[in-house]
């Protein structure tokens, strides 16, 4: 038998069986690479979850240290007046 003879009689069948497993192969990939998507998918979301996370952390910051400068002015205010009326009673006397 020669090679053109046994291509002849085997190209069929061994295209079909190749044409078989390259079509599995591809829809396990596809599969596989579905799940990678997913996954990437799921660590960009976590990402902006923790940037937004970070940035309202970055707010309650800022707001906090407003409220505190605030009430450390009202405090300081409070216990100066004091301070203020006892000199001018004390100048008085």
């Amino acid at each position: 038998m020669n090679l053109i003879e046994l291509w002849k009689v085997y190209s069929t069948p061994a295209g079909t069986l190749l044409g078989a497993a390259g079509g599995i192969y591809g829809t396990l990939l596809q599969g596989r690479m579905s799940a990678w998507r997913g996954h990437l998918e799921a660590g960009r979301q976590a990402l902006e979850l923790v940037a937004r996370a970070g940035e309202r952390e970055a707010r309650t910051d800022a707001l906090l240290t407003a409220c505190m400068d605030r009430l450390d002015a009202a405090r300081r205010g409070l216990f100066d007046q004091p301070r203020g009326e006892r000199a001018a009673v004390e100048g008085r006397f």
